[in-house]
């Protein structure tokens, strides 16, 4: 059996891309894990790597990044030491390298094996519209990509317009594998042409400009009730929500564990999303939400991103705004009648079987098979 090492800086358990990865080839390949926590999945071997996160670390840190020692900057931002020591005199016959980050270590340990780069986003402009964020970190950034991306065995990315993008700055041509969640057995839910739910999750994340959807409440008539359903992943901007839509025809729904998300969806009637096209990698995203709106079988109405805009399209899912204004999408969903919202729901349970992780896990194991022959 192959060894297989994937890494990733991040929870291993809560990143639905890796979490993915694991679970496609687990039972094919021997699998040991490196990331800051453990995915608990029976037989996968876990190492940990945290950043150092001291007052004092992260002062030295951003020192060392204005000096534009990238180097030296990366080397210390990580305690690599005790996963090295683990590491020490084992072999690996493929890497798997999560987002830009994880290739210097991916090519420091990686002996005679094959290294397998997946980006999850276009890492040049990955927080573009943050000052902080290009001032600190984007010529670091830039400065991987040039490194190491040419240097990889194989490349995959989550969408044509990030490939595309990889492909014109670098001269790679990326294989893309979606963010489809597994599928789902569900059926399209019963509409109550009185009581329309429409839904929004995900977390809440100011550069998303959560506020625009909450706004969509104002324009929409009295048959729709609108549902967030979001992780408090910055708790400040949570709270800023909630009393953002008192007195709105809105309700706020705890989470639920990944894995339960589109079985918990599956009560409602539209996956609703309009992405603030504030950077590169927010215009070009095509999401997992998207996807786990399909696996439950829900109408989608989204503003026009582009990529989320083509699998709407194609296979006639919903509707796309003309713009990213609320007003705009609430004008389109008010002219929905009972029968068009089954019609799209219909054809999200048509879509699930071929927008779904299986049909990754035929394209990334294919990917694997070329590379270690």
């Amino acid at each position: 059996m192959k060894n297989i090492l994937i890494i990733s800086f991040s929870d291993l358990k809560s990143d639905p891309r890796v979490y993915r990865q694991i679970m496609f080839l687990k039972d094919k390949f021997k699998i040991t894990t490196i990331g800051y926590k453990d995915p608990e999945i029976e037989g996968v071997e876990f190492l940990q790597v945290v950043p150092k996160n001291s007052f004092f670390d992260k002062i030295y840190s951003a020192w060392i990044l204005t000096s534009r020692n990238f180097e030296k900057y990366y080397w210390f931002r990580y305690d690599f030491s005790e996963v090295l020591n683990k590491l020490r005199n084992r072999k690996f016959d493929l890497i798997i390298a999560n987002d830009v980050d994880s290739l210097p270590f991916a090519f420091k340990i990686k002996g005679d094996a094959k290294i397998l780069f997946d980006a999850h986003e276009y890492s040049p402009k990955e927080f573009e519209d943050s000052f902080k964020w290009r001032f600190f970190f984007q010529k670091y950034k830039i400065y991987l990509c040039n490194k190491y991306i040419n240097k990889v065995d194989c490349m995959i990315t989550v969408c044509d317009g990030i490939a595309k993008e990889y492909e014109k700055n670098f001269g790679v041509k990326p294989t893309v594998v979606t963010n489809a969640p597994f599928y789902e057995d569900l059926k399209p839910s019963n509409v109550d042409e009185n009581k329309i739910k429409i839904i929004h999750h995900g977390g809440a994340i100011k550069a998303r400009n959560i506020e625009k959807m909450i706004d969509l409440a104002d324009y929409l008539d009295d048959r729709f009730t609108l549902y967030f359903m979001l992780v408090p992943t910055d708790p400040n901007y949570y709270e800023y929500l909630k009393k953002y839509a008192e007195k709105k025809n809105i309700v706020f729904l705890e989470p639920v564990k990944m894995q339960d998300i589109s079985k918990k969806l599956n009560d409602f009637d539209i996956g609703v999303y309009i992405l603030n096209p504030n950077g590169f990698n927010n215009l070009n995203a095509l999401p997992n939400k998207l996807f786990e709106f399909i696996q439950a079988r829900l109408m989608l109405a989204i503003g026009p991103s582009p990529e989320m805009a083509k699998i709407v399209k194609e296979y006639d899912l919903g509707i796309v705004s003309d713009d990213f204004e609320p007003k705009t999408l609430a004008n389109k969903i008010n002219r929905l009648k009972k029968e068009d919202i089954i019609y799209y729901k219909n054809n999200s349970h048509i879509a699930a079987k071929e927008l779904c992780a299986e049909k990754n896990k035929e394209i990334l194991i294919s990917l694997i098979e070329e590379l270690l022959t």
